[in-house]
């Protein structure tokens, strides 16, 4: 089963894209609540 190389350009910018939004939405949360990270980390 071969990805064509039109599906790896979709698929690259996507999982950057979320690696992102994560780590912005972590960095918030840290902002927000920092109880409740401290606890999870």
């Amino acid at each position: 089963m071969r990805i064509g190389g039109g599906a790896v350009l979709l698929i690259v910018p996507l999982i950057a894209i979320l690696l992102f939004g994560a780590s912005v939405a972590w960095r918030q949360l840290e902002t927000i609540d920092p109880i409740m990270t401290g606890s999870i980390r």
